[in-house]
């Protein structure tokens, strides 16, 4: 459906990166998986996984050989010692001197092109953009929904470049739509909703690695772009570099004892750079930085201060670069610096004071305009035109965009003529189709060599066939050749590319299949952890479960009540109380032969005591069988003793007995209509006092039951704690083996979670 389409703008920065996305009509600037909105282009490889973006950047320090950024400065460009020196990842050449990324991944050397590199980098743009459009849109799972997408690059790369970019996002799973220049893509955004009739716009992007510079006119919702110029290798990372250097020689001058040389340390020159590039960002809004390593290079700390002013006297040549493509920008236009009506600034770099200055006393102290976000600013304009190039009917400013470089074949008398000049608009067409002839010989085939660049010099060509050739540059300023041959009347098209340069077919066919397997090895590592942090979660939960029932096993055995008895502990003893009153000194002495005459009231007769019912008829005789020969003895107490049990109540103890059978009723659950007519029979003749030794043989009978639940609830839970304790224990050392597979992980978790669900059952 249109409305599930998603359209995406990405910004490949050298430094950092950011991808916007068409939602609701209009773009969003999707925020990183750690809520930042730029994501570093740096990628990382571990022996157990890889990791892209913050992940890799904050582990830069402690697995420096195997991060891997600036790829953008190496992509489609051939070898050179001269950046290679600044990073402490190994960079070697193929033989066709284009440039290789060794690293250790998975336990294993692996070399990567750095078309590879920066695809890990797009593919972790479009995860990201997936999962923000699904969490929008509230679905429970990521349906990859991105096949085309907007890329920009720098104004200033050549085709070699933009065909690598190209790749890089064809190994990442894109069919193009449009590969536009970095500064046109921000005077789109400086563009939207804005309402004049027409405006001069000079856009001056000064990012990590490159300086772009473009003269643009916008004129009734259309931007033409003028002029461009620029400069692929000047950027932030170039500023960064000089004060590495300076520090390195610092550090060198205060440990002349130190024989080794702490620049082929790569640990100690990453650690080194982080805090160059630190001190570099503060710089912009503080005069003074101190710059502190701890234990660089052999256990040796470094401190150091360094001061705006020394900042820019370090940096003074590549200053002095920064406002050439400007000069040469206004001259390719033929325009006055004063007709420009807005300069808008964008990159990271354009923060630095120095830079600021400079541009604006270039332009006679013209207010610089700053009202874009200058990291944004570039995915803002790549999206929209996304969107233009998506939905056709959106009122949106169109692009009409140029060539950076001239295009043109190198001719017999060792010059080359120009068939596309720098600065023309495109998509365009050779407006004359030219004709070859052939000088010598009847060969089958003709070679025509295609140059790019300001030179005019060349090597002197021969041809070697007659035909017709008409060329064209497309809206990517991607070269494309037709050809027709005069004598047999067959047609070719080809699109021009580097092929020294360019990765052959097969090689892209081979790195999208270990993209889409690296992807897939992310996936399960991914599964893989979070199936091991489940399963430790699920010990954490079985180690309280543990404590709690030895708790409750401890206050078992202690006859400890549970809080449930403990609020009606209170008034079970105060009714115990009640029930039974305090024995007097003379009773106390006598209460052994006394709970045996209680004992004895109890139990039911015996044959013999069934032939004396009759007797029973006199209530005492009923209520006490014949004495011994020894109760004889004690006879008069226990008349004494009887006397007082049987006796009529006090008007105290009737109040007494009153309160003891109401707290009886509430000890005891409620009687059966049947047990109220046996007990009414039963009783009728008991006096309050035999209720009480009833009612406590009762309380003592119950209590017997009690134990010997309570003995067996023991039981069951000693043998839960013993299996939750084997179970724990052999998972813990489950998990020190380190070649258990995602299945093994979440077979094992799905064994804890039904082994907690029994045992809390069974606990219940």
């Amino acid at each position: 459906m249109a409305q599930d389409r998603l359209v995406m703008g990405v910004d490949l920065g050298t430094t950092n990166s950011c991808v916007g996305v068409w939602l609701n009509g209009r773009v969003e600037i999707v925020p990183s998986d750690q809520g930042t909105r730029t994501t570093p282009s740096c990628v990382a490889f571990t022996d157990r996984e890889r990791l892209i973006g913050e992940g890799a950047n904050h582990q830069v320090a402690t697995n420096a050989s195997n991060t891997v950024f600036d790829v953008k400065r190496l992509i489609g460009r051939s070898f050179s010692k001269t950046d290679a020196k600044y990073w402490p990842f190994q960079v070697t050449e193929d033989s066709n001197d284009n440039p290789r990324i060794k690293v250790s991944y998975l336990g294993k050397e692996k070399e990567f092109s750095p078309e590879e590199i920066s695809a890990m980098v797009l593919v972790k743009m479009k995860e990201t953009a997936e999962a923000y459009f699904n969490r929008s849109r509230q679905r429970q799972a990521v349906v990859p929904l991105i096949t085309t997408a907007v890329i920009t690059v720098p104004a200033y790369f050549n085709g070699s470049q933009r065909q690598a970019t190209m790749d890089a996002g064809f190994i990442a799973g894109f069919n193009f739509m449009r590969i536009i220049n970095e500064p046109t893509a921000a005077a789109i955004a400086f563009s939207v909703n804005r309402d004049c009739s027409k405006s001069t716009v000079l856009v001056y992007d000064l990012g990590g690695g490159t300086l772009d510079v473009s003269l643009l006119v916008i004129k009734k919702g259309v931007l033409q772009v003028m002029a461009t110029s620029g400069d692929s290798h000047l950027g932030g990372e170039d500023f960064t570099n000089n004060m590495v250097d300076r520090f390195v020689n610092e550090f060198k001058s205060k440990n002349p004892h130190i024989r080794s040389d702490i620049s082929c340390d790569k640990k100690a020159l990453g650690r080194l750079r982080r805090s160059c590039e630190d001190a570099k960002r503060r710089l912009s809004t503080v005069p003074l930085i101190p710059v502190e390593v701890d234990a660089l290079f052999q256990g040796i700390d470094f401190q150091s201060t360094i001061t705006r002013d020394q900042f820019q006297e370090l940096n003074v040549d590549l200053f002095s670069r920064c406002m050439e493509p400007v000069r040469r920008c206004l001259a390719d236009a033929k325009m006055d610096k004063n007709k420009v009506d807005d300069v808008v600034l964008v990159g990271g770099s354009t923060r630095i004071p120095h830079v600021l200055k400079l541009v604006k006393d270039f332009f006679g102290g013209k207010e610089l305009s700053r009202n874009i976000n200058a990291d944004e600013a570039v995915a803002y304009g790549a999206t929209v035109q996304a969107a233009v190039l998506t939905f056709p009917g959106l009122n949106l400013p169109k692009v009409l965009d140029i060539t950076p470089f001239s295009h043109g074949i190198g001719m017999p008398q060792g010059v080359m003529c120009v068939l596309f000049p720098r600065n023309t608009t495109i998509p365009t067409r050779w407006s004359n189709e030219m004709e070859f002839t052939t000088r010598k010989g009847n060969p089958s085939s003709l070679d025509i060599k295609l140059y790019e660049g300001e030179r005019a010099s060349l090597s002197v060509l021969s041809w070697s066939n007659a035909i017709k050739v008409l060329f064209r540059m497309d809206v990517n300023g991607m070269l494309r050749v037709r050809a027709t041959d005069h004598e047999s009347g067959q047609e070719g098209k080809v699109t021009i590319r580097n092929n020294v340069r360019r990765l052959r077919t097969e090689e892209i066919e081979r790195m999208v299949k270990d993209a889409n397997n690296y992807k897939a090895q992310d996936e399960d590592y991914r599964k893989n952890v979070q199936a091991r942090n489940d399963i430790e979660n699920l010990l954490y939960t079985m180690a309280n479960t543990i404590m709690k029932l030895q708790d409750l096993v401890a206050r078992l055995l202690l006859h400890e009540a549970t809080p449930e008895e403990e609020t009606q502990t209170p008034a079970y003893q105060d009714s115990a109380a009640r029930l039974l009153p305090e024995a007097t000194p003379e009773e106390e002495t006598q209460t052994p032969a006394h709970q045996d005459s209680a004992a004895r009231l109890l139990l039911e007769a015996t044959p013999e005591e069934e032939t004396q019912t009759p007797a029973h008829q006199d209530s005492a005789a009923r209520l006490l069988p014949e004495a011994t020969p020894e109760e004889e003895t004690q006879t008069p107490a226990q008349q004494n003793s009887a006397a007082r049990l049987l006796r009529e109540a006090t008007p105290e103890e009737e109040k007494q007995t009153t309160e003891q059978q109401d707290s009886a009723a509430r000890l005891l659950p409620e009687a059966t209509p049947e047990e109220e007519t046996q007990t009414t029979g039963d009783h009728a003749d008991c006096t309050p006092g035999l209720m009480q030794y009833i009612f406590r043989w009762g309380a003592q009978n119950k209590g017997k039951k009690k134990i010997q639940a309570q003995k067996d609830s023991i039981k069951k839970l000693q043998d839960s704690i013993t299996k939750l304790q084997e179970t724990a224990d052999a998972t813990i050392k489950w998990l020190q083996n380190q070649e258990l597979t995602t299945n093994d992980m979440i077979a094992r978790k799905n064994l804890i979670q039904s082994i907690n669900k029994q045992i809390e059952r069974a606990s219940h």
